[in-house]
This record gives C-alpha cells, structure tokens and sequence, in this order.
C-alpha cells in the first residue's frame, strides 16, 4: 500500500477588476503553497505550467 501525502496547495481568489469603461472578472493564484521538505524541487512551478 503506498502512502499518500498533500504536499501543495494552491487557491484560485475571484478579482473584480474595474477600469472607468468596463469591469472584468478574473481568477488570481493566492497563496500557492509546497511543505518545506518538498520545496526547491519544481513542484510550485510545475502547478503553474500545467
């Protein structure tokens, strides 16, 4: 049996973002997170490409 570990997360936020001629509504990464131990091995930035 193989052990299973959450080792990231990350959380999608709803923005509104308004200018004087029209607003839209996007989604900002925050926070994005990786336990230490599995840190510096390209999981945060592999989150993000994929």
């Amino acid at each position: 049996m193989t052990e299973k570990q959450i080792v990231w997360y990350i959380l999608l936020t709803e923005v509104k973002i308004d200018s004087d001629t029209q607003s839209v509504t996007s989604l900002s990464v925050a926070p994005l997170a990786v336990l230490p131990e599995f840190q510096r091995k390209g999981i945060g930035g592999g989150m993000l490409i994929q």
